[in-house]
């Protein structure tokens, strides 16, 4: 008696052979293309902007020769280098170190010049002000806090109390 046997049946999608090995050269020829023509784009980049940075130079020291410095614009700048110089991470830091969820900065001003910080605040009452006020006033990177002004806002239906403080900082570590 003969055994029933069906035929074998080839499963594999991928025909390894000729195709494949075809593939894989022109995928390996395609990349190094690639790499080449990213390089040679790179290169003309880098040229254009040494070009350019060059140029920048020249204008600049030639103009620098026939014009005397602006003393306002001398000054401009030096209040935007204090700006920047500010101690910004230790005046956030004494704002945030004060406990009160209740408050809501409304502005916060710095004065590089007098290191000085003008704090626009609104606080749901007189109480809750006074004590950021107070808690501001033992943040020991923080001096001579000091309220100078509120107001009750009698327009709003929970009629917060809006209060400008004024505090400086000494010298940061």
């Amino acid at each position: 008696m003969k055994k029933n046997t069906l035929p074998k049946l080839d499963f594999e999608l991928l025909h390894r052979g000729a195709y494949r090995r075809l593939g894989g050269a022109v995928m390996l020829v395609s990349g190094i293309l690639l790499v080449l023509a990213v390089t040679a784009h790179y290169v003309q980049i880098v040229q254009k902007i040494a070009g350019i940075e060059t140029d920048a130079n020249h204008s600049t020291h030639a103009s620098d020769r026939g014009k005397p410095a602006n003393t306002e614009e001398t000054k401009a700048v030096q209040e935007g280098v204090a700006h920047l110089a500010l101690p910004w991470g230790t005046l956030f830091s004494a704002l945030e170190n004060v406990h009160s969820e209740k408050i809501t900065l409304v502005s916060v001003e710095p004065d590089a010049q007098k290191n000085t910080v003008k704090i626009v605040a609104e606080a749901p009452d007189v109480y809750k002000m006074l004590e950021y006020v107070r808690g501001l006033s033992h943040q020991a990177k923080l001096k001579e806090v000091l309220l100078a002004q509120y107001e009750v806002r009698f327009e709003d239906a929970n009629q917060p109390v809006r209060f400008t403080l004024s505090a400086s900082w000494g010298t940061v570590p």
